[in-house]
């Protein structure tokens, strides 16, 4: 087992999830893939190199792996899910003219919450806009 394999077992682990062939085999991709991708395109990929991969069983991944604070999900222009492996604590900006998503650096994000009542496990910011390339063509 290499170095991002029991990486990735461990996050599995340590979410709650049991680290199955087949989640690790679907966060591996993610972790390794730089762009937002659709749940269709994630299907695609990892039918074509596995062949063991059903839709619903994407599916029910990815859906345990947003409860369990795995990976983002984002719905685009359309309304498609897209799937974002989390990387560390990055806000997200979306165009809602093209639909790109981006990862921004945040310089200082502190919510007024008073930790001895409640357990933060995760959060998301998301900014919605016009990006850089769209603006222009305004």
């Amino acid at each position: 087992m290499n170095d991002l394999t029991a990486s990735l077992v461990a996050k599995i682990k340590d979410s709650g999830l049991k680290p199955t062939a087949q989640r690790l085999d679907i966060l591996e991709y993610l972790h390794t893939t730089e762009n937002f991708q659709s749940v269709e395109q994630i299907y695609d990929n990892l039918y074509r190199e596995y062949k063991v991969f059903s839709k619903a069983t994407i599916y029910a991944t990815l859906d345990a792996f947003v409860l369990a604070g795995l990976v983002n999900r984002f719905f685009g222009k359309h309304g498609e899910a897209r799937i974002d492996y989390i990387v560390d604590d990055s806000a997200y900006f979306l165009c809602v003219d093209c639909g790109n998503i981006n990862r921004v650096k945040v310089n200082c994000l502190d919510a007024d919450i008073d930790k001895s009542k409640v357990e933060v496990q995760s959060s998301l910011l998301t900014y919605w806009g016009i990006c850089e390339d769209c603006k222009v063509k305004l």
